[in-house]
This record gives structure tokens, sequence and C-alpha cells, in this order.
């Protein structure tokens, strides 16, 4: 095989004085020869300083001249004998060799070796670098022959003689070759075609993991406490973009130095395929996703939503719901999460579709009925929530996909009211929280609801503090139980006669009429004016 001077100082770190790039291609290296030798441009020689100034040259040649601290003692002597200021450095040995040899390309290392070193360290790389450019033909032959990705997979199990996975973002497996015996992470993946949650878990809290996978500038050998194997890891890419990732597994055979580098050119591999095949991982986003989307955004009128609502392959009944799944802070790798999550929740709730949106992950499903979930979806779906620390809200039922917009509204408003009044999730419906929507609005719209507030339930407040009794509590609890004192009394852990004398206190000393309904209602909602402006800080 040829190879280029500039590569093998590249690849061994050594320096390279190049005088004549045209002579830059060597076929074969050998040791230096006796000096009545015929001095071929094709041959890398290796030999020591003293030999290269021996040989009288008046055309191209390359050499590797192994003693390195020889050319830097050299290089001063001969500054010292044209009485300039030498520097004890590289360039001034460099320049020493260029000096004496105008015509011929010389490599070096950076550190004193003997010839038969020189001579091991490039028959090594050139091993490494004749398997690297044996895999990369062979990978671009098979890329070539048109058969598909599957059959670019197969050719690189060959090459590397180890197990290939190929994954969407979502961690779905689109493409797999060889056999991993045994009950471990990559056999499981083999069998269920996915990554497991517990394993998605740790990208997910694992920057660094993360990005050695999508974001280095090459492929490096990881090891984690979940694989019982080394493996390679590295990104592909389509148009700039991170489109899903593969793994080769150190199992068959152990893995060499240039198979790194020979896996990136596999992943390189792979996204052209891809590109050309247009798969389901290289164009994730279906036509009810752009759909959806749409529609979120407003950028289609009510009759282009009918017109394209049967080529958008979504078949719709009587009630629609939209679910939003919101990430938290703990979740630091949100490109490829929000991937895998959509996948989950398209498997968990029955029917629906799921799309990212706005760095969250909006679901669309309908239903027969006014109830979103059987008791079954709603326990699986909260227990993928929970395992993750996810949110969801819940819009009201709708009938017309138009209402998209609105029902996005209140789901996101669902998240944020559940998590501000402290509601218990994972699960948060906008049916339990549209109360608190209008008291947000008028919040935003810095109005003074305070002045909403029935001035009785602030007296007995304050009342309550200057005389250090509960009345307010016990017309809250009295409220919250529908005005059933027996359940009061559970309520509070007191006797029942105790409940009867709070509540007729209450008519005594503030005139609570307790079957005024109007009444009983300012005051249920005057209670949840103060909840809401407690959670913002206001406690007056």
């Amino acid at each position: 095989m040829s190879v280029s001077l500039s590569e093998l100082a590249n690849n061994l770190g050594w320096e390279f004085i190049c005088n004549d790039r045209q002579s830059d291609l060597v076929l074969s290296v050998r040791q230096f020869p006796q000096p009545s030798c015929d001095i071929r441009q094709d041959i890398l020689y290796i030999g020591v300083y003293e030999d290269v100034r021996s040989i009288a040259l008046n055309r191209p040649a390359s050499f590797v001249c192994a003693d390195y601290a020889k050319v830097i003692d050299q290089s001063c002597e001969i500054n010292s004998r044209h009485n300039m200021p030498g520097a004890y450095s590289v360039n001034a040995g460099a320049s020493a060799l260029s000096t004496i040899l105008e015509s011929v390309n010389i490599l070096y290392p950076k550190e004193a070796m003997t010839v038969d070193q020189c001579e091991e360290a490039i028959m090594e790389l050139l091993v490494i670098l004749d398997r690297k450019n044996d895999g990369a033909r062979k990978l671009q032959d098979a890329l070539i022959s048109g058969r598909g990705l599957q059959y670019v997979v197969d050719t690189a199990h060959r090459i590397f003689n180890n197990p290939i996975f190929v994954m969407d973002r979502s961690f779905k497996t689109i493409a797999y070759a060889g056999n991993l015996p045994g009950d471990n992470l990559w056999s499981a993946i083999s069998q269920a075609g996915y990554y497991s949650e517990s394993v998605v878990r740790v990208f997910s809290n694992d920057p660094a993991l993360h990005r050695a996978v999508f974001y280095s500038h090459a492929p490096t050998i990881l090891t984690d406490e979940y694989s019982p194997n080394p493996y390679i890891s590295f990104r592909i890419e389509l148009e700039g973009k991170a489109i899903g990732f593969a793994c080769v597994i150190q199992h068959d055979s152990p893995f060499r130095t240039e198979d790194p580098e020979l896996f990136r050119i596999f992943c390189k591999t792979l996204s052209i395929v891809m590109k050309v095949e247009e798969t389901d991982m290289a164009a994730r986003q279906n036509s009810y996703e752009y759909f959806i989307t749409e529609i979120l955004d407003r950028k289609i009128s009510a009759k282009q939503i009918r017109e394209r609502l049967n080529v958008a392959n979504l078949k719709l009944k009587h009630n629609l719901f939209l679910l939003t799944v919101e990430l938290s802070a703990q979740v630091n790798t949100k490109s490829f999460f929000l991937e895998y999550e959509q996948r989950n929740l398209e498997a968990i709730i029955p029917g629906g579709r799921c799309v990212i949106y706005n760095s969250s992950l909006v679901v669309l499903f309908s239903r027969d009925t006014d109830c979103p979930f059987s008791d079954n979806t709603q326990l699986s779906l909260c227990e993928n929530l929970n395992s993750f620390s996810l949110i969801g809200g819940l819009s009201l039922p709708f009938s017309e996909i138009s209402r998209l917009p609105e029902a996005y509204q209140q789901s996101f408003s669902a998240n944020k009211l559940g998590k501000l009044m402290g509601g218990i999730g994972p699960l948060f419906a906008f049916n339990d929280y549209s109360l608190y929507q209008m008291f947000d609005i008028l919040y935003q719209q810095k109005e003074t609801i305070s002045e909403f507030c029935n001035p009785l339930v602030l007296r007995i407040r304050t009342y309550d503090k200057k005389y250090k009794t509960s009345y307010l509590e016990t017309l809250r609890v009295f409220l919250s139980c529908g005005r059933n004192q027996t359940m009061m009394a559970k309520l509070l852990g007191v006797h029942r006669n105790t409940v009867d004398y709070r509540v007729n206190r209450l008519k005594e000393l503030f005139g609570v009429d307790i079957n005024n309904f109007d009444l009983l209602f300012s005051f249920y909602l005057t209670f949840r004016i103060l909840d809401f402006l407690e959670r913002h800080g206001y406690s007056d």
C-alpha cells in the first residue's frame, strides 16, 4: 500500500520536513542502505543523522532520522559555527537537516529512538492503516452496492468481528448484526428492540456519557456499569443533526487500534444510506406530526384542516384530549430523551399521536366517552412519568381538532398551576385547576384579585389572629366536607359536639348562614383566591 509521509507523521506524532511534495507518497519502508546502494524515491529509508549526512543526493528522497537528540546537538553546532544565536529547539534541528538536504523529505521522532524502534513503530502503523483502508473500502463497496442499511451493517459486523447495533434517537433498534448470548444489556436490547428504561435514565442524568456519544469529535472505547463489555458508540448525522447512533460491542474479538477511526467511517456511511433510503430514523416526523404542529402554531385554516385530516391518517373518535408532558430540570439531555419518551407515550396511550413541541411532548388522543384513561392506562402513564420526574397536564375534552391550540393552553396551564398550587402529580387535569386559571389571568393583567374576596372571611381571619382561635379553619373544612359535620369531626380528629359548637360560634360571632349557598360559594371562592395569592408570596 502507498502512504503519505504527512499521514505517517500525524499518526506517529513525529515531526515532518517536506522539501518535495511530489515525493510525499512511499510504497515501502526499509533501513538505511550502504552508501553505494541506489536510493529510490518511493521507499522510506530509516537511519540516523550521520547516515543522512553521508548521502549526497541530487534527486528527491525520503528518510527517517531516528536519533532526534543528535539532530538538536548538530543544529546548535551549526548555529555556533556561524555565530548565530542557536535555539535549542525542534525548529533548529529541522533547519539543520533541511539545509543539508534540500531535496529530501525527513521524518523524525520527537524523542530519540533506535533505528529498529522506528522501523517497528512505522510497520505497526502501516498494518493499522492497511486494516483501516481495507475496512473503509469494504464499507464503500457495501454503500455503492445499493443493497440497503442492513447489508452495510452486516458488512461492518464482518469487518469488526463484533456485534453491531444501529439505534434511532428514541433508542429503538433499526438494524442489528451479530449474536450476544447470555442475560445482559446487549442481549436484552437485541431481543426487545430498544434500550431499557434504566439505561435511558443513565443517559438522562449523565451529560458526559451523552456528549461522548453525540458530541465528541471522534469515537472512543466506553465502559460503564450497565455494559458487561467495552463498546464503541458514535452518532449518525444527517445535515449536521444527530439522527441516531451506532454501537459495536467487544465480544468475539478484542478492539484494535484502528477500530475507533474505522467506526467513525462506518457511522458516516450509515448517514449516507439513511439519506438515500429516507428511513424512519432519518424522517422521524410523520405526516400527522407536521399536521398537528401546524395546527398548534395556527398556520392552517379550518378548511385546510378538514381537507388534510384524512391524509394525516388520524382516526379520531368523538372526544379529543391533549396531554402535554414537560421535562424536569433533572433531565440534562433533552433532545434525545424527548424522542425516547415520544415512543413510550405512544405505546402507553392507546391511539395516541405524540409530537415534540416547544421542548415538550404533546399527545393527541381520542375516546368514545369523556373519560380520558382506563385505570390501567393511567397507572402505566403515572409510573412512566414518575420514573423520569416528568409531569403531564391534561386538557378538557373537545370535539374539533381545530381547537388544539386552546387545548394545548389548557394542558400547559394545568402543569403550571399544578406545580404552583402544590398539587399531587405527576398528572394534572385542567378541570381541577380551571378556577386558578381565571385567577392567573387576572393576576397576569395586574388586577387586584383580593378585591373579589368576601370581607367576612377576611374578618374571621383577623379575629383568629387576634384571639388565637381557628374559626377560619373550621369554615374551610366545613365547606370541603360539603357541610357534613360528622365527616368534619373525623377529619379534624375531634368529637362531633366540638364541631357543632364551633359551627354555632361561627353563626353567633360572624353571622354565618350555613344554609345560604350563594354565601358559601363566596366563601369557597375566597379561600381559593387566598390559596393562590399565598403561592405567589402574599400572606395578608
